[in-house]
């Protein structure tokens, strides 16, 4: 586990702009949730870094992402978040928990969801995975990323499906989702365009 952030916290502290720590990028297979082995436990890692770097900065949200295989089903990496409710992320200072998964479309890899037959309805595995956390008041959810291009059929219906799911800001105010969209630009770039040796 890596602990920089907690220690950078004191140059942090008090930082208008800075709200909170995501603490990792995507955790995947072989990572668990309340698996309790010391080494995979995704759920027991986040409980040890949210802890150290709130003993910093005590007032930063702890945004915590699934993992890819959790209550007998597999998702996105860092989108699984089954077994949160019953297995959740307890920190030494309350309210401080912010589950954050991420979702996306074929266009990102294809899902054996895309191909089943009730597609898009087949969507809203979101609220058995991750909606349950937020409707059942057990903590904020930030859908930390999804997006798309929106290039064809099925990515458009994928992204209506996720915005009827998510709710209205205007009509439901706070009492909705909260979520990020990855990428404004419409593009995505490869490994090879971002590599040192290519430019």
């Amino acid at each position: 586990m890596d602990l920089r952030l907690a220690d950078a916290g004191p140059a942090l502290r008090g930082q208008p702009t800075i709200i909170g720590a995501d603490l990792h990028n995507e955790p995947h297979d072989p990572a668990c949730w309340g698996c309790g082995d010391t080494t995979l436990d995704w759920r027991l890692a986040a409980e040890r870094a949210g802890n150290a770097i709130l003993s910093v900065n005590p007032n930063w949200l702890i945004i915590v992402e699934g993992v890819q295989t959790a209550g007998g089903a597999s998702y996105w990496w860092g989108g699984n978040l089954r077994n949160a409710g019953a297995q959740p992320v307890v920190l030494n200072v309350p309210n401080r928990v912010v589950y954050s998964p991420h979702d996306y479309q074929l266009d990102v890899a294809n899902q054996t969801w895309f191909s089943d037959p009730t597609y898009p309805a087949n969507c809203r595995r979101c609220g058995r995975d991750v909606g349950y956390l937020r409707v059942q008041n057990i903590a904020p959810v930030l859908l930390g990323e999804f997006g798309s291009r929106l290039d064809d059929t099925s990515d458009q219906q994928w992204f209506s499906t996720m915005l009827n799911y998510l709710g209205s800001t205007s009509a439901n105010g706070a009492n909705d989702f909260s979520w990020t969209w990855w990428s404004w630009n419409r593009t995505r770039v490869t490994r090879a365009e971002s590599s040192p040796t290519t430019g």
